[in-house]
């Protein structure tokens, strides 16, 4: 029997995290043979470091392709385990670089010397090797990684099915309702200032509300919770807005998203959440990695940075072309969901495991 060592933060509650690993499960499910195979998660209490017992080591969704996740897929690859890459992808909190068309771009990686020979070495030792996003893409190119080993699969999450539509209650009643996820990264976020762009949102929010939408504030992490109440308390209009401190499933996740026009999102796996639900959706740029997946989608009118200046007016006129531009939205959605699909099949379709 196979053993399969599964890499991934997983085992301390992150939604995305855990979504990620349950898409590798299905997979396995449907393509490998119980009796053949044995997956084993990096839950706590799992020696990662020790891979003497593993024939691959699988560097699962998430962003890690970084120091420490490299350097035991280097290890693997030097004591010749089968590597995989399954929808990893790359973050940091570089600085964004304005181009010549006024897009933005991370400001180059300085990695050591060391850590680079390691990523060349692990890129070209893998079996099957999708990455992310375009970033990643970026990031990896500038480290002098062999690029013919690499493709952008897009982020493993995609790999849910498209739920059934669900416009029980909300949609019923003809009310109009847009989705607002909030919570912290304790400041590690481009501009470092967290309180600066709650309280932009917070008067979008009063603007949309006198627009005539509703509220739905939610949180996809327990810690995000403080953060998120305080939002709801500066927005004001308490019959306008509705505070969901729950972490709910997968499934009620999705099918409460599809109630929502559109949603606005600081979280990477809440936008992420709107795309498997087929629904627009705004980008608080936060992080290398909330780039890297909406370029996945070719949708860079969909982010806002979260140190732009006069975000409040930002958030309005994205809000208004993603009204505007649904159909098209939702298309790109689909395309990476395919994409995502026929990418990270591979390893189990074709073998590699």
């Amino acid at each position: 029997m196979r053993k399969i060592l599964y890499l991934g933060w997983i085992g301390y509650n992150n939604f995305g995290d855990e979504w990620m690993w349950s898409m590798f499960q299905n997979m396995s499910q449907e393509y490998l043979e119980p009796d053949k195979y044995e997956i084993i998660p990096s839950l706590p209490g799992v020696d990662v470091n020790d891979i003497f017992p593993y024939d691959t080591v699988v560097l699962g969704g998430g962003s890690l392709l970084i120091p420490g996740y490299v350097d035991i897929m280097y290890h693997a690859a030097k004591k010749n385990k089968t590597t995989i890459i399954w929808g990893s992808g790359h973050d940091r909190l570089s600085r964004l670089m304005i181009n010549d068309d006024r897009s933005l771009s991370p400001e180059p990686a300085a990695d050591s010397a060391e850590y680079r020979t390691m990523l060349q070495e692990v890129i070209s030792n893998a079996s099957y090797c999708g990455i992310r996003g375009p970033w990643t893409y970026e990031y990896l190119s500038n480290n002098g990684v062999q690029m013919d080993r690499v493709s952008i699969s897009g982020d493993p999450a995609m790999l849910t099915p498209l739920p059934t539509s669900d416009h029980a209650g909300v949609k019923q009643t003809g009310e109009r309702w847009i989705g607002l996820n909030w919570g912290t990264s304790y400041n590690r976020i481009y501009g470092r200032n967290e309180s600066v762009v709650e309280d932009e949102l917070a008067y979008a929010a009063q603007r949309w509300i006198r627009e005539g939408y509703k509220i739905y504030i939610y949180v996809v992490w327990g810690p995000d919770r403080e953060a998120a109440k305080r939002l709801q308390q500066k927005i004001g209009f308490p019959d306008h807005v509705v505070f969901d401190q729950e972490i709910h499933s997968l499934d009620s996740y999705l099918k409460l998203v599809q109630r929502f026009d559109f949603t606005v999102n600081l979280k990477l796996h809440a936008n992420v959440l709107s795309a498997a639900a087929g629904i627009p959706f705004i980008c608080l740029g936060y992080r290398f990695k909330s780039y890297d997946f909406v370029h996945s989608m070719s949708l860079p009118s969909i982010i806002i940075p979260t140190h732009a200046d006069y975000m409040e007016i930002a958030l309005i006129e994205t809000a208004s072309y993603i009204q505007e531009n649904r159909a098209s939205l939702v298309s790109h959605m689909q395309e990476l969901r395919e994409r995502v699909k026929l990418q990270l099949v591979t390893p189990f379709a074709d073998k590699l495991l």
